[in-house]
């Protein structure tokens, strides 16, 4: 009999007396503790041997490989499942509560990963008309941050990927901002702007005097180009003030107390009678 039969048959008579649920083709299955599991293992290895199944020291012989629940799964399974190992593509990885999920369930069991389609509005997602509202909360939310056509950047992705991804949750946006994707946004305004522009210029007319003022988002063209030409006045004024130290060896404070002959003045001339 092969070392391989008599295992199969050692497993098999173990887990008559117990609910093998980690046995697949008669063999158990090997469990493999991913490095972001650091409590619970021992709860966990007891379950998974009570019902069949095995805990491997070695990732590459395991049929799973456990995460835990804080761990950003979708990298980690990114990592395998798109390896060119055959041993990474054939290993399933799953959160640790997918133990006691099993157990509750009475079936070894893998769900398929939710399948993540190209940029855009989900297959099978019924597309949802642009209303006057909409239009208004857009042009509102474009005069926050781009108050100027002459800023640029209102049609760039980042407007309105922060729109669907950072700001959603918030009160402002909540009721709004996630009735379409981020593209949906950017084409609706790209492709209306002549009627848009007039719009956020009104916002942006009612905003100047109760927000940081027109021309501050530091991602603006019109920031920028303020932001240049202030350093470079500051360098321009921190060299003249150099200049005159070397000139006159006076120190900052003296500068502006020079008299004609280029003689410092006292702050207090009565200090020196």
């Amino acid at each position: 009999m092969s070392s391989a039969d008599a295992a199969r048959r050692s497993w098999s008579a173990r887990s008559n007396d117990e609910d093998a649920i980690f046995m697949k083709d008669g063999y158990p299955v090997a469990f493999f503790f991913h490095p972001s599991v650091r409590e619970g293992r021992d709860v966990l290895e007891q379950e998974i041997t009570r019902h069949g199944g095995d805990v491997c020291e070695d990732e590459q012989q395991s049929n799973v490989i456990l995460v835990d629940e804080e761990a950003d799964i979708e990298h980690i399974r990114r990592r395998y499942y798109r390896s060119k190992v055959f041993w990474q593509q054939r290993v399933y990885i799953e959160r640790r509560d997918f133990v006691p999920r099993c157990i509750r369930a009475g079936k070894y069991e893998h769900g398929r990963p939710p399948r993540k389609g190209m940029p855009g509005a989900p297959v099978g997602r019924i597309r949802v008309p642009f209303t006057a509202e909409d239009d208004e909360n857009l042009a509102f939310y474009i005069a926050t941050v781009y108050p100027s056509v002459f800023d640029g950047g209102r049609t760039g992705n980042r407007l309105y990927q922060e729109l669907t991804e950072e700001l959603a949750d918030e009160p402002e946006y909540s009721d709004w901002a996630k009735r379409h994707t981020w593209q949906s946004w950017r084409e609706r305004y790209r492709k209306n702007r002549v009627r848009f522009n007039p719009m956020i210029a009104r916002y942006a007319a009612q905003l100047k005097d109760v927000t940081h003022g027109l021309g501050h988002d530091p991602r603006s063209r019109q920031y920028r180009r303020e932001m240049r030409a202030q350093r470079e006045e500051e360098e321009e004024e921190s060299d003249r003030e150099l200049e005159q130290q070397a000139e006159g060896g006076a120190g900052p404070d003296d500068l502006d107390n020079r008299a004609p002959d280029r003689v410092p003045q006292a702050h207090n001339q009565a200090a020196s009678r």
